[in-house]
């Protein structure tokens, strides 16, 4: 009875694996016993190196702050410009970047007599400052103008 031929094919793949394994184990074995010469292996020197020693006991934490009253809700919103007190302006109006648009400093001129505030003379503008107020002038701040008149 003649089956199928044996092959070596396996076995010509096992056997280089297990070299490697075998050289691979041999390599992390241990040097105790000794070289060829009998002579074995120096013992570890100790190192001069001191202990550590503990750190040093951290402070104790100190404890949290007495938490503070709440603060009062802010007043509701209104639809109505916020008026900061009555201030005084002196200068020539500049044009703005918009035409109608007149500044000194940085305040926006909101009414006043047009000729006047146009007329290139030195000015003294009273009025007050408002917050929330919206311009098609796209810059300054909003100075609500009371009375104007000439510097001499």
């Amino acid at each position: 009875m003649r089956g199928r031929p044996i092959s070596m094919r396996g076995t010509r793949t096992v056997v280089p694996i297990v070299v490697t394994v075998a050289i691979a184990l041999a390599g992390c074995g241990s040097d105790a016993g000794g070289d060829a010469d009998g002579e074995g292996s120096a013992p570890p020197t100790s190192s001069s190196t001191p202990e550590p020693t503990p750190p040093e006991p951290s402070p104790p934490e100190p404890s949290p702050p007495e938490p503070s009253p709440p603060e009062p809700s802010p007043p509701e919103p209104s639809d109505q410009p916020t008026r900061i007190g009555v201030g005084e302006l002196v200068g020539v109006p500049q044009p703005g970047v918009e035409g109608g648009c007149w500044l000194i400093d940085e305040y926006l001129l909101l009414g006043g007599d047009e000729t006047l505030l146009s007329s290139g003379r030195r000015l003294r503008v009273t009025g007050h400052v408002e917050r929330g107020v919206m311009t098609t002038c796209q810059q300054g701040i909003a100075f609500r103008v009371e009375s104007v008149e000439p510097v001499d």
